[in-house]
């Protein structure tokens, strides 16, 4: 990371409120849990029953900050890991398995879940 990048990520953590915005998850790469806040897009609507005209897949997808302490780091992202988060809108949460990393830059990470 460039020191653009470091400036950028840092202005980003701090203005980016996720109180407001984010579901709470547990990230869990190995055997530690990490408590973050995550931006959910279910490509469906509420009930998962009809897709939703402004998304292109009903895949579930995450965006994350790209932080190694208060989100995912870019460089600690792997598939396969185990994120537990509500599957659909109002659910309790559950164990899901990250995916395909389909975006990156210095602020957010997002990838799919399934």
């Amino acid at each position: 990371m460039n020191r653009l990048d470091t400036d950028l990520s840092n202005t980003v953590v701090g203005a980016f409120d996720t109180d407001e915005l984010g579901i709470d998850a547990v990230y869990q790469p190995d055997d530690l849990d990490r408590e973050i806040v995550v931006i959910i897009n279910y490509g469906m609507n509420p009930d998962n029953t009809l897709p939703d005209t402004r998304s292109k897949s009903s895949a579930i997808t995450v965006r994350a900050l790209n932080s190694a302490t208060a989100g995912i780091s870019a460089a600690e992202f792997e598939t396969n890991q185990a994120i537990s988060m509500p599957p659909k809108k109002g659910a309790d949460a559950r164990t899901m398995r990250t995916g395909k990393l389909l975006r990156q830059n210095a602020a957010f990470i997002t990838f799919e879940v399934y």
